[in-house]
């Protein structure tokens, strides 16, 4: 068993008239093998070409795998899950064995690279997403018993999905007032805060 290969998706300019906002890519091959990659979020004012850097997504890459599939997901800033794909591209096996082969042993990023047009996704096929973010082997409610029991027996407190909305709100009340602070308290030749990390 020689395992498998990794197919790397670099992603070099996006633009066109359906292009707003944020939003990130999201790869993988059909039948699926493991979980989606997701680019970085990026962002389109206006109608420039948005440069998204090379940026790579490594998929693993088995041979048998009928199609990847690279979706252009709007971002909605809250859960992953209520992201909606608006756009797709589909490649089958042997366009993309064709591209491999030919960037194969090379170090120039033309080589095995394409400019593709993404075709809409209807409201329907974009709802398919939400599945994965659906857990029909575990319900949520007995997950959240059974990792509060597992929990209790290693002496360890897991959080309610409420407590841990109650943190995270009181973290951006907590970050908002640091920043105030340090607006209030910077020099008068300085006019940003300087960035926490």
């Amino acid at each position: 068993y020689a395992g498998p290969r990794v197919l790397r998706v670099s992603l070099v300019s996006a633009n066109g008239d359906g292009l707003a906002g944020r939003f990130y890519f999201e790869a993988f091959s059909r039948p699926a093998a493991g979980h989606p990659k997701n680019s970085r979020i990026h962002s389109r004012r206006g109608r420039e070409t948005v440069d998204l850097g090379c940026e790579t997504l490594d998929l693993d890459w088995f041979g048998d795998e009928g199609e990847v599939v690279v979706q252009l997901v709007q971002f909605s800033g809250g859960k992953q899950s209520r992201d909606m794909p608006a756009y797709e591209l589909r490649l089958p096996r042997d366009v993309i064995e064709r591209y491999t082969t030919e960037a194969s042993g090379r170090l120039d990023v033309c080589f095995g690279s394409r400019h593709f047009s993404m075709a809409p996704l209807a409201k329907q096929e974009a709802l398919q997403r939400k599945r994965r973010f659906q857990d029909v082997l575990l319900p949520s409610s007995l997950a959240t018993m059974l990792f509060s029991r597992l929990g209790e027996e290693q002496g360890l407190h897991v959080p309610s999905n409420a407590e841990l909305e109650a943190l995270q709100a009181e973290n951006a009340r907590l970050q908002a007032e640091h920043s105030s602070l340090l607006m209030h308290s910077s020099s008068p030749g300085q006019r940003e805060p300087p960035a926490c990390s």
